[in-house]
């Protein structure tokens, strides 16, 4: 049977490739400009506003401009993965250095010979 340190390094190896994965894919987007997207449902189909920190107001996406809403929808994705693979890998990393598979072994051992019944 697996320890739980080992599954742990499992995880914590599959996270890291993801993260590489995620950081290539974040600098094929480092050139999408800074701005905020918006789906609004239309019936059957979504439109798409973007607002740039120079418009005060949200602008209509033609659907000749539709790269534009998915490479912001996917930056915002890759920036919400990579948050969490963060997180995921800061308690990974935690937990390995923290979990002892042998305390409670340890803790017996550690007993003077007249607790040990």
């Amino acid at each position: 049977m697996k320890s739980l340190v080992s599954i742990a390094q499992e995880e914590l190896s599959k996270v890291n490739k993801a993260l590489e994965k995620n950081e290539r894919n974040l600098a094929n987007l480092r050139n999408v400009p800074p701005s905020s997207l918006r789906a609004i449902k239309k019936g059957m189909t979504y439109q798409y506003y973007l607002k740039t920190s120079e418009d005060k107001q949200s602008r209509y996406l033609k659907k000749s401009e539709r790269h534009l809403a998915e490479n912001r929808a996917q930056l915002d994705y890759e920036l919400n993965i990579q948050r969490v693979l963060k997180n995921q890998q800061k308690i990974l990393k935690n937990l390995i250095s923290r979990y002892n598979e042998n305390s409670v072994e340890d803790t017996y051992r550690c007993l003077c010979e007249g607790r040990k019944i």
